[in-house]
């Protein structure tokens, strides 16, 4: 990972602690904001290393992982799916594609909500 991209993804993890604050103070709209924010530079660095051919599997499923958990967090269930996905199609190793597999799992029934709706 280029040090540009590891200063963005370092960007998204501190929105994310920003947002754990918001929660904590019970500011839902600014959690929402900050989470949202943090999942769209979270996928953009995600998506940019999986273009590079030397980015390892472990790194890129780490990335695909936590966007698509930040992609349900922020209620993107479809985006969350498609991170997942790619992040599957990569072979990552097992313990990450466990990781992968639980998260669909709560994923799916926001799926089937959008569906219902």
């Amino acid at each position: 990972m280029t040090t540009e991209l590891e200063a963005k993804h370092n960007e998204a993890m501190a929105l994310v602690d920003q947002a754990d604050a918001a929660q904590r103070r019970r500011d839902p709209v600014r959690e929402q904001q900050l989470r949202h924010e943090a999942f769209l530079k979270e996928k953009e660095v995600a998506l940019a290393c999986a273009e590079r051919k030397d980015t390892p599997a472990a790194t890129l499923a780490i990335l695909l992982c936590s966007a698509a958990s930040l992609a349900s967090e922020t209620g993107q269930p479809r985006e969350a799916e498609r991170l997942i996905a790619r992040a599957l199609s990569g072979d990552p190793p097992h313990a990450l594609a466990e990781e992968l597999r639980e998260l669909w799992e709560k994923v799916r029934p926001q799926l089937r909500s959008l569906q219902a709706a």
